[in-house]
């Protein structure tokens, strides 16, 4: 019976490897149309023997160059800029005759306007890259008055914009410029799809304006930030060498082409995405962020900015950590939850929400409005009262301890959150 089990394990080995081979020698001569149906391992094997590379660069060109902006094309402004839009520019990658990537001429543009956030500042912690759309200066104002109101010289930021496509708010965002000189303007158009050259442009451009700056956070305009939480974060020392935030691993693209992160079989044959996360708010080492920009003189354009930098930390094989209170959707909780240590960033608020949560004065984890009397052991007051305040004292207590926890393990360690409401 032993035998016999030899001889079965030998012909199930026999048939995946001839399975194997047949399914090379098909992607072979057939390319891309059968990537489908190929098994990881394999896929893995012929990009290891560099079979699939053609394949891999052979795209169509200008495969997503028709929503990069309205009008078909980048919009740049700059006259080298408009030669390059009248050759057949192919964004994913390839070196349109130039020797470089469309991705990395676009990032060497010098910005149209430019502020000077770092020059007078010996130490800084930690860089701001708020993105904002030139239109949304309604938001900017509000986060200028909420979480930015009380920032600290070891904190600097600026608000990262492009161009809009036509002339709207053109004339209030220069007043908003010259008031309060804290936005950098890129030369292309602001989109969805654009959103990679505004990344790796901004990265580039933060390298030379703060060089001294030991962190760098990219974040959107709608986000509540927990400045105090996250100083408590970079201070620990969990992201040397590392980028983090609410991280995923697993996940697979969306082929589906009605939806917003639609990505085709032949952009990304792959079943899964490396581990990345999510573009509403990651943090990384200074370090790490020079090194994303080297390597993405080599690595091809890609639609989803957060995927992109995945694939540039795979390169440097960098570490990924999912830290605690890092939230890419909407949290639905009192202010003062929402300001607590154990909470860094929340997604999708409004101006007068972030307004809301900014005023809320705090006793623990509820408005002062709602706590009547302090605990104190030594006066009279109700039981009842006094068992609710020591339990919500309790709960505090569990919730820094829980954040603790999560960043003496590097951020790997998922603690249960309490009751909230998501979107």
């Amino acid at each position: 019976m032993h035998r016999n089990f030899k001889i079965s394990l030998v012909c199930f080995a026999g048939v995946m490897i001839l399975s194997g081979i047949i399914n090379m020698l098909i992607l072979y001569w057939y390319g891309n149309t059968v990537v489908i149906y190929v098994p990881g391992p394999v896929i893995n094997l012929l990009d290891r023997t560099g079979l699939r590379k053609v394949e891999m660069n052979n795209n169509k060109a200008g495969e997503f160059i028709e929503n990069l902006s309205n009008d078909g094309r980048l919009g740049l402004q700059d006259e080298k800029m408009k030669m390059l839009n009248k050759r057949n520019l192919n964004v994913l990658g390839l070196s349109n005759g130039t020797g470089k990537s469309l991705l990395t001429q676009i990032s060497e543009l010098e910005p149209l306007i430019e502020p000077d956030i770092c020059r007078q500042h010996d130490k800084v912690l930690l860089a701001i890259l708020i993105f904002s759309n030139p239109s949304n200066i309604e938001r900017r104002k509000v986060i200028r008055e909420t979480w930015l109101s009380d920032i600290k010289t070891s904190i600097r930021y600026t608000f990262v914009v492009a161009r809009k496509a036509n002339s709207d708010h053109k004339k209030e965002l220069l007043e908003e410029i010259d008031e309060h000189k804290d936005i950098v303007q890129f030369d292309f158009i602001d989109s969805y799809k654009n959103l990679t050259f505004k990344t790796i442009s901004s990265f580039k451009w933060i390298m030379t304006a703060c060089p001294q700056a030991s962190y760098v956070l990219k974040i959107d305009d709608d986000m509540w930030l927990n400045k105090k939480a996250l100083t408590s974060v970079l201070l620990h020392g969990a992201l040397k060498g590392a980028i983090g935030g609410n991280c995923h691993r697993g996940e697979s693209p969306i082929r589906d082409p009605e939806n917003k992160y639609y990505i085709p079989w032949r952009s990304y044959p792959y079943g899964i995405y490396p581990p990345f996360c999510s573009g509403t708010a990651y943090v990384m080492d200074t370090q790490v962020m020079k090194s994303i920009v080297n390597v993405s003189k080599d690595t091809p354009y890609f639609p989803l900015e957060d995927i992109y930098v995945a694939l540039c930390m795979t390169k440097l094989k960098a570490k990924v950590i999912n830290l605690y209170g890092f939230n890419s959707v909407h949290v639905r909780g009192n202010p003062c939850w929402l300001k607590s240590d154990w909470l860094v960033t929340t997604h999708e608020f409004l101006p007068f929400e972030l307004r809301r949560i900014w005023n809320t004065q705090c006793y623990g984890l509820n408005p002062v409005g709602q706590v009547r009397h302090q605990f104190d052991p030594q006066i009279g007051g109700s039981l009842h009262l006094k068992r609710q305040q020591l339990k919500r004292l309790n709960m505090e207590q569990m919730f820094r301890q829980n954040a603790k926890m999560n960043l003496r393990s590097g951020g790997r360690r998922f603690v249960k959150n309490p009751r909230l409401n998501f979107n």
